[in-house]
């Protein structure tokens, strides 16, 4: 039975633009030079393997010492009544998945695409800033069809057109009642209870307290680990050590994760939110939303976690959430 391809192999690039196939292949290998998860490592390097006139084949490669291919692509170019269209497609990639006695107990991830999304959309943005007349689609999601460009029977607007999302009569109606719910029934009288006269003589000796809300509790869950909460900063990775403060509780991740640092990055409170900084890692810090949006952390730079994102410390998943509510 063939093997089940991955729910992110369709995920991709495809536009039309009056640029040349010359102008595409620089905006690409720029592109390339600048999707590197650690440029100063050579981790994750984007390199052109073969290419001709109208194509090239590109290898998402490991460190320079082990030269593992985790992902190969091509970007297949045309050309024809003066405008260009370019497409991307995965041709291989690698999975990874923590299993407990050989039992898998995470989902399969494709290892590297957040170096392969940062590509495709650094070449879309850079095509659309040099042409206002591009058509551009990006698939980022799960089992969407492959990108393509809607049909066009009218010339190219002279400005850019930013599609919304088709909404059907349904939605629509759903859309207003969210927007403009029905006003609450009004609320039953209430009748005040009669005093009771307290029996005992006032203890003149006992002061009354005045009640403070507490402060909600942020707990980090790593993947497969127990929730620790969030009381002080917190370092986490395979061997995480104090930077000299005192105040820092260290979380170990197992040693069998092993693209995630020593000290990887280290998560703290901050105007009653969640920063995370990453420590200068090898494979980097980053934020992954519902929507497969990607936000990459500076290095040493406090990055505040949005609402609904979870941390990815190379191929290592954490999440923060506040006790008792649902997930940031």
């Amino acid at each position: 039975m063939a093997k089940k391809p991955h729910k992110y192999v369709n995920n991709g690039v495809a536009l039309d633009t009056v640029l040349s196939i010359a102008d595409l292949k620089s905006i690409c290998a720029q592109a390339a030079v600048e999707s590197t998860g650690d440029l100063w490592n050579g981790t994750n390097k984007i390199v052109e393997s073969e290419s001709g006139d109208t194509w090239i084949l590109y290898v998402v490669q490991g460190s320079l010492r082990s030269w593992a291919k985790f992902m190969t692509f091509t970007v297949t170019m045309s050309t024809e009544g003066g405008r260009s269209t370019l497409k991307t497609d995965i041709v291989t990639y690698s999975t990874t998945q923590t299993t407990v006695m050989f039992i898998p107990v995470s989902p399969k991830k494709m290892v590297v695409r957040h170096v392969y999304l940062q590509f495709i959309n650094k070449v879309a943005n850079t095509v659309r800033q040099a042409d206002a007349s591009a058509r551009v689609a990006i698939n980022e999601g799960e089992w969407m069809p492959d990108p393509s460009l809607p049909a066009s029977t009218s010339p190219l607007p002279s400005a850019v057109a930013v599609a919304s999302p088709a909404i059907t009569e349904p939605q629509r109606e759903q859309v207003e009642l969210a927007v403009t719910p029905p006003p609450p029934p009004p609320p039953p009288p209430v009748t005040a209870a009669p005093s009771i006269p307290d029996p005992s003589p006032a203890d003149e000796s006992t002061q009354k307290i005045q009640r403070r809300a507490r402060a909600p509790r942020w707990l980090v869950t790593p993947h497969g680990m127990t929730p620790i909460p969030l009381a002080s900063p917190i370092v986490i990775g395979r061997s995480p050590s104090d930077s000299g403060d005192g105040n820092v509780y260290l979380l170990t991740v197992p040693r069998s994760e092993n693209t995630v640092s020593k000290s990887h990055a280290r998560l703290e409170l901050l105007d009653g939110g969640v920063v995370i900084t990453d420590l200068g890692s090898i494979n980097g810090t980053i934020l992954v939303g519902a929507d497969d949006k990607l936000i990459d952390c500076e290095p040493h730079v406090a990055t505040a976690i949005p609402a609904g994102y979870e941390i990815e410390l190379g191929d290592f998943l954490v999440s923060v959430e506040l006790e008792g509510s649902v997930q940031l």
